[in-house]
């Protein structure tokens, strides 16, 4: 995903927003280090405060298990 606009990590580059797809947080958007994907900057911070629940939660696991199944194909 691109850089949020202004948002800057603790190493001072502009920090990228990914999501996450793991059971507990199933489509919840959060900040990381824009240098690199293993770069020295630990950087993280949620960007949705809220974690997903209910309904939505389940609907967004289960669109990730099919898509993971498409994969395998």
């Amino acid at each position: 995903m691109p850089p949020d606009q202004g948002f800057l990590c603790d190493c001072g580059k502009p920090a990228t927003i990914r999501q996450a797809w793991t059971d507990a947080n199933p489509g919840r958007r959060f900040y990381r280090c824009g240098a690199a994907w293993r770069s020295v900057c630990d950087f993280f911070q949620w960007r949705d405060l809220e974690k997903p629940h209910g309904w939505q939660k389940t609907a967004l696991l289960e669109a990730r298990d099919v898509i993971r199944g498409r994969r395998k194909r």
